[in-house]
């Protein structure tokens, strides 16, 4: 995944995150994430990587939460929104883990 056209970036993380956003579903778009983000920024810091990998993570997670219309209006909350963004920083942290360990 090297293009950086807004829309295949989401459509791919949200291929990898299946139907339903599970664990698994999330460390595979994590770790895809973070693949790109190196890809893409190859003179960035770490920081800057990884906040780039969050960022386009997050969006794709975020397109779940409406996926079940009864909860999609609770999902929109500051503090589920705040726990999102925690739980997608904690998955491209995993993320850079895996791929070091795949480099190993």
């Amino acid at each position: 995944m090297t293009n950086l056209n807004p829309q295949t970036i989401l459509n791919d993380l949200k291929s990898r995150i299946g139907n339903v956003l599970t664990v698994d579903g999330l460390k595979a778009a994590a770790k895809a994430a973070a693949r790109l983000a190196n890809q893409a920024l190859p003179g960035a810091t770490g920081a800057e990587k990884a906040a780039f990998a969050e960022k386009w993570l997050l969006a794709a997670v975020e397109e779940y939460d409406n996926k079940i219309p009864v909860l999609g209006a609770f999902m929109d909350l500051p503090i589920i929104d705040r726990l999102e963004a925690a739980a997608v920083r904690a998955a491209v942290a995993w993320g850079y883990s895996a791929m070091e360990l795949d480099a190993a």
